[in-house]
């Protein structure tokens, strides 16, 4: 009773105490990567959104909002996973008034929430009222709290986002590249020469921003091959089937963890490469790709 939720979800009772195990903490790696003993969380400074007037709230909220939670591989692991555990504990979107995500504004946003039976009226975004106060707070564990993804999350999404009919330029396709062309960011250096030797193996460039989240579930369920740069396109392998060949192509210098970790639950064929054409042919000879 009388929850408030501060920034993107640090959770605060009514006598103003911090509970860490629902609040991660911002700026931490060990503890948003590694896991934490939550130590860090205690020195978290929310003094500034403290002082800002709370939105009051009637009814039951829902905490869903966490750190970093606003892009693409965070919303679906970090924030929608949370519906999880809602799920698990036998509660329905139907019995929530109000459900605090980071922002509502990219079009997957609204599309997976919407998925999920959860309308636009009864969203509240942490970004633009920093202090909540609401009469009910009920508030999910985090979907990661050691790091990585649970078994729960990977069949909760999958479950959700079911195949739907992918455009015709994408029928019938088996191999893919995640291409970033569509970014500003995250980008294949030397993607042109990468492409060529893609191209002539049987790969597809697609830009996944142009996909309903339907399409993707389809399109990686359907892949015999992925091919992408580290970053958030291979969030969508959670899709895949086991046995799915994927190669991970390392932009940053090293290997993300997430993909890899993602690839583990769905027991796909995982294969790292570096950014390079020399490097990628030798990893796609190597995998059987052809």
């Amino acid at each position: 009773p009388r929850g408030r939720v501060l920034g993107d979800g640090v959770v605060v009772t009514p006598d103003g105490v911090l509970l860490g195990q629902v609040s991660r903490a911002i700026g931490s790696l060990r503890t948003f990567v590694m896991g934490g003993d939550g130590a860090e969380v205690g020195r978290l400074d929310v003094s500034r959104q403290s002082k800002t007037p709370p939105r009051r709230l009637s009814g039951t909220t829902v905490v869903l909002t966490t750190f970093a939670g606003r892009g693409y591989y965070h919303w679906l692991f970090d924030v929608v996973a949370r519906m999880a555990i809602l799920e698990d504990a036998g509660f329905s979107p139907r019995d929530i008034d109000h459900f605090v995500v980071n922002n509502f504004s990219a079009g997957y946003q609204v599309e997976t929430l919407q998925t999920l039976g959860i309308d636009r009226r009864r969203v509240v975004s942490s970004f633009l009222d920093p202090h909540i106060q609401a009469d009910h707070l009920l508030v999910p564990s985090l979907a990661r709290e050691n790091g990585v993804n649970p078994s729960r999350s990977i069949d909760f999404l999958r479950r959700s986002f079911a195949p739907e009919e992918l455009p015709p330029e994408l029928k019938g396709v088996r191999r893919i590249y995640v291409s970033r062309a569509g970014t500003d960011h995250g980008r294949v250096a030397g993607e042109v020469t990468i492409l060529d030797e893609l191209t002539g193996r049987g790969f597809v460039p697609v830009l996944l921003e142009r996909l309903s989240m339907g399409e993707k579930a389809n399109l990686f369920a359907s892949a015999e091959a992925v091919v992408g740069p580290s970053g958030a396109g291979l969030t969508n392998l959670v899709f895949c089937d086991p046995g799915t060949v994927v190669v991970d192509i390392c932009t940053r210098g090293y290997a993300l963890l997430d993909s890899w970790d993602i690839g583990n639950r769905v027991e796909v064929d995982y294969w790292y490469s570096k950014e390079d054409v020399a490097g990628l042919r030798a990893v796609l000879d190597a995998a059987g790709l052809t």
